[in-house]
């Protein structure tokens, strides 16, 4: 049992498991363009991480046994930080969600949450946006009313809240070829990375997508024989109409069906349908995320650094 535990607590065993772990990270973050967190609910990743806690814990006592405590505290440190990077994947949350004038959340989007994050609610209504203070809003955050600024973070109850944009959400009408309103709403535009937003009418099969005018875009142009795709710089003259002027992709299918700019209060009429954006009211995109606490961090360090120094002291006796 001793040559068994002697083994398994050896630095060869604690490499051949960690050089595993370093890989998948490196490979699934640097190569593979995988976050560290979803690197981390692999099945081998955790399968690897579960072994090193075990051997580190075995090497652990062994060295208590030997009554070598500095050795010993070296391991423990090593445990907690490993323990700590366990905690902050298991319980980490964040989100983004969108919040209109006299609305709460809406469905959270780019959320990560980690296997034992408990549900919760989150009560929070935007009460007041003005033109006149484009980064402030106000709130009703658990009947307690809070000014928040663009950028900077509201801890509440273990979450960190973070106004992220304050926006205009347009109103877009439908109507049918007479003129009768079949749907209206208003619409949060959450630009993606390409500058698009995306939304549809329940009642009808086309998609519509927005974005400002004189947005960038890519178009296949030919150079020589071969076919690129190119970026189109933005325009930056017609970007300052945004919220005045938006430009309309209106799809069916793989159809396009109306494809411009359209100015704010004007109709245009696709396929025996009508549709117009008038001023919309205001939004708010909200990042949520669960504030960790770092407390097996710190304790690692310190048994780390006090294992160090008494390994030192021990062999200069």
């Amino acid at each position: 049992m001793d040559r068994l535990v002697k083994y398994a607590s050896s630095y060869k065993v604690i490499a051949g498991l960690l050089l595993p772990l370093v890989l998948c990270f490196v490979a699934g973050h640097y190569i593979m363009g995988l976050s560290f967190y979803v690197v981390a609910g692999l099945t081998v990743v955790r399968f690897y991480c579960a072994a090193l806690l075990a051997v580190l814990a075995i090497r652990a006592a062994a060295l208590l046994s030997a009554r070598l405590f500095g050795e010993a505290l070296l391991t423990f440190g090593l445990i907690a930080l490993l323990l700590q990077g366990v905690y902050a994947y298991g319980f980490r949350f964040s989100a983004r969600t969108g919040i209109g004038l006299g609305e709460g959340p809406d469905k959270y989007y780019e959320s990560e949450q980690g296997p034992w994050t408990r549900p919760f609610s989150l009560p929070i209504v935007l009460t007041e946006s003005r033109p006149d203070r484009p980064d402030t809003c106000t709130v009703l955050l658990d009947e307690k009313t809070q000014t928040m600024s663009k950028g900077k973070t509201l801890p509440w109850q273990g979450l960190d809240l973070t106004v992220t944009s304050i926006e205009e959400a347009p109103l877009f009408v439908l109507s049918d070829s007479k003129g009768e309103e079949l749907e209206a709403g208003f619409i949060k535009l959450n630009f993606d990375e390409s500058g698009e937003a995306l939304f549809q009418f329940a009642g009808v099969p086309h998609r519509i997508y927005v974005s400002l005018p004189g947005n960038g875009k890519e178009v296949w142009k030919k150079e020589g024989k071969a076919w690129k795709k190119k970026t189109v710089p933005p325009d930056k003259e017609k970007q300052k109409t945004a919220g005045e002027i938006l430009h309309l992709l209106v799809m069916r299918g793989k159809v396009t069906a109306f494809d411009a700019d359209v100015k704010r209060g004007d109709t245009i009429s696709f396929e025996g349908l009508n549709l117009r954006f008038e001023k919309g009211a205001p939004w708010i995109e909200l990042k949520v995320e669960k504030a960790l606490n770092y407390y097996l961090l710190y304790a690692g360090v310190g048994l780390m650094i006090t294992g160090l120094a008494a390994a030192v002291l021990r062999r200069k006796k």
